[in-house]
C-alpha cells in the first residue's frame, strides 16, 4: 500500500478553502451586481442623474474590489493545484482529464465576468449621459 503523503493532507483543505472562497467572492458580485442594475432600473425614468451616477460608481466599485480579491485567489488556487497535483497522482489525473487550456473555468469567472459588469456599467453610464 502506498504511503500518504504528508504535505498532500495539508494542500487538500486549504485548496478546498480557498476554492470555496472563491465561489462565495462571485456569487457576491453577482448578488451586488444585480442589486444596483435594480436600483438603477428603478431610478431610470425619474431619478436624479447624480444618484444613478452614485449607484454606478458603487457598482464599479464593487467590480473592482471584487476582481482584484478574485484574481488573488486565483493565483493562490493555481498555486495549490500544481501542488497538489505533484503529490497526488489522482488528483493529477483528474485535473488533467480536461485540459482547460489556454484559459479555465475559474479564469474566466475571474476576469471575463468583471470585464463584462465593467462594460455594462459603462454603457449605463453613457446612457445616463444620453451619449448612446
Amino acid at each position: 500500500m502506498r504511503e500518504e503523503h504528508p504535505i498532500k493532507e495539508d494542500i487538500r483543505p486549504l485548496l478546498f478553502h480557498v476554492n470555496n472562497v472563491f465561489h462565495m467572492r462571485i456569487n457576491l458580485l453577482l448578488v451586488a451586481e444585480s442589486i444596483f442594475f435594480a436600483a438603477i432600473a428603478s431610478l431610470w425614468k425619474d431619478g436624479d442623474r447624480s444618484i444613478k451616477l452614485i449607484v454606478c460608481g458603487l457598482g464599479i466599485t464593487m467590480t473592482l474590489i471584487l476582481w482584484f480579491s478574485n484574481a488573488t485567489l486565483h493565483k493562490r488556487s493555481n498555486f495549490l493545484t500544481r501542488k497538489l497535483k505533484e503529490v497526488d497522482s489522482i488528483y493529477q489525473q483528474y485535473i488533467d482529464e480536461v485540459p482547460m487550456k489556454p484559459i479555465s473555468v475559474t479564469a474566466l469567472l475571474t476576469h471575463f465576468l468583471p470585464m463584462i459588469s465593467l462594460v455594462a456599467w459603462a454603457l449605463v453610464i453613457l446612457a445616463i449621459f444620453k451619449i448612446v
